[in-house]
């Protein structure tokens, strides 16, 4: 919850000291706000002025995304021109995965809810406030044996893994934001051999929220 224009500087140290920066990369924040109508009226905000974590989960994640190995020992986060409340949260700590050749023509991405909604005798509508998830489905179209093999591995973790899934422009903040969250396999599809040393996988994600 920062103010219009705030930036965050991720600069990284090879040693505790901080004399060899290995990288140092600023980036607008993608800011997000709760309006006060947002707080359900039994919230602790909305009676005490009590934060707490529900209200700040509906907020946007802002993920910012390695896709090189880096050694570093200090990670230090600078934010710049900031007025309110920021969080800094996890440390995904793993290998990433991008594919020699880009996904194929016709991957979507969505929006799904499990809200749920009954109707009155008078045709009055109610519903059952649930929030969306994004879904993403793309397909790798041409893979060799290495790479066939590092997403078979991470095919056979199952659904209930989680990991970070980054398809988005980095030169467009709100595609990159939009296209860039946590997830887990919706369903796992099979690793397709189309011919030798060269395989597709189809892949259909869900957003863990």
């Amino acid at each position: 919850n920062l103010k219009p224009g705030s930036t965050i500087t991720l600069k990284v140290y090879e040693d505790f000291d901080k004399s060899t920066m290995i990288s140092a990369n600023t980036y607008q924040v993608h800011d997000d706000s709760i309006m006060f109508d947002d707080y359900q009226w039994e919230d602790q905000n909305f009676w005490f002025g009590v934060y707490t974590i529900d209200p700040y989960l509906k907020l946007n994640n802002n993920f910012i995304v390695f896709l090189s190995e880096v050694t570093a020992t200090v990670i230090e986060v600078v934010v710049n021109n900031s007025s309110g409340v920021f969080r800094i949260g996890r440390l995904f700590i793993g290998d990433t995965f991008s594919p020699k050749v880009n996904m194929e023509f016709g991957a979507g991405i969505g929006s799904n809810s499990s809200t749920s909604v009954e109707e009155s005798l008078s045709g009055v509508e109610y519903f059952n406030q649930v929030d969306s998830h994004r879904t993403l489905e793309f397909t790798f179209p041409s893979l060799d044996s290495q790479e066939a093999s590092l997403l078979l591995s991470l095919s056979r973790r199952g659904i209930s893994e989680e990991f970070i899934v980054s398809v988005g422009d980095y030169t467009n903040l709100i595609e990159y934001y939009n296209q860039t969250f946590p997830c887990r396999f919706e369903s796992v599809n099979p690793l397709t051999c189309k011919f030798v040393n060269n395989f597709s996988q189809a892949f259909k994600l869900k957003e863990k929220i």
